[in-house]
């Protein structure tokens, strides 16, 4: 990674651990394969704002989100920053931006910024989901390639046992965000293009 920032996933079980760090350094609590998770980490890095990274295994996230958050949100992204903890890409986004100004995510002329948080607001809401359930359905036809996907996700003990993790992540995928519906794809697809 570029621009200054310190990074440290982790692949223990501290990702277990719901607290600030004791040095008050800034912790970006993501999903690896997440665009919202990902959206967050850029403005991170574009903002050289140094930070650690945390990320639980797969499907566990959305207890963890609920914890860190007190039930404000239920998934990933949360950015734990100044003692708060804020979920939502954009928030995080919005949050960056109040404490770190510099550089500057958004435009300052006032109908420009307006047009970027509608096409923020227009990828997240729509055009995200609709990527994300077709990349899925994509990914989960093919058990090699879900597998492949899925124990990268995983902790490395667990990593060893890539047809169950393949699997739970077919079905995880399938259950949360209707990658087996192939009517819903077809949507995604017409949405997306």
């Amino acid at each position: 990674m570029t621009g200054g920032s310190r990074i440290r996933t982790c692949r223990s079980r501290s990702w277990a651990r719901p607290v600030a760090e004791p040095d008050g350094s800034p912790v970006l609590w993501h999903i690896p394969v997440s665009h919202y998770s990902e959206k967050a980490r850029w403005a991170l890095q574009i903002k050289g704002v140094e930070h650690k990274r945390r990320a639980p295994p797969p499907g566990g996230h959305m207890l963890v989100a609920l914890a860190l958050t007190r039930g404000r949100s239920v998934t990933f992204p949360v950015l734990e920053l100044d003692g708060r903890r804020i979920g939502d890409s954009t928030a995080i986004i919005a949050a960056l931006e109040e404490r770190h100004p510099e550089p500057p995510l958004y435009p300052e002329d006032p109908a420009d910024r307006r047009r970027a948080l509608e096409l923020e607001e227009f990828f997240d809401a729509r055009l995200g989901p609709a990527i994300r359930r077709l990349g899925w359905h994509e990914v989960a036809q093919d058990r090699d390639r879900m597998a492949a996907v899925a124990v990268r996700q995983v902790p490395q003990p667990m990593a060893r046992f890539r047809g169950p993790v393949g699997a739970f992540g077919r079905t995880y995928v399938n259950l949360r965000y209707g990658a087996a519906d192939p009517e819903g794809a077809e949507r995604a697809r017409r949405s997306a293009g």
